[in-house]
């Protein structure tokens, strides 16, 4: 598990499924629940989407001048 740098938290990601437990007479008798730690397939969307971003603003003439906790602040060339 990591731990957070300094006083930085860390943020963790959880995909969360439930479904019916039915008896043989197929009545509800319970729920059943997976539950899976996604955090680092949803950092990896976060940077695919900021280097969308980076390439399309490329394209544009307009330069990334700072990224941080998800920010992206732009300039024009």
């Amino acid at each position: 598990m990591e731990k957070p740098q300094n006083s930085q938290v860390l943020i963790r990601t959880w995909l969360a499924s439930y479904f019916p437990i039915q008896s043989e007479a197929d009545e509800p008798i319970s729920m059943g629940i997976v539950v899976v730690e996604i955090s680092d397939r949803k950092r990896a969307e976060q940077m695919l989407e900021l280097q969308a971003v980076i390439t399309r603003n490329m394209a544009e003439g307009i330069c990334l001048v700072r990224a941080m906790r998800w920010r992206v602040c732009l300039r024009q060339s």
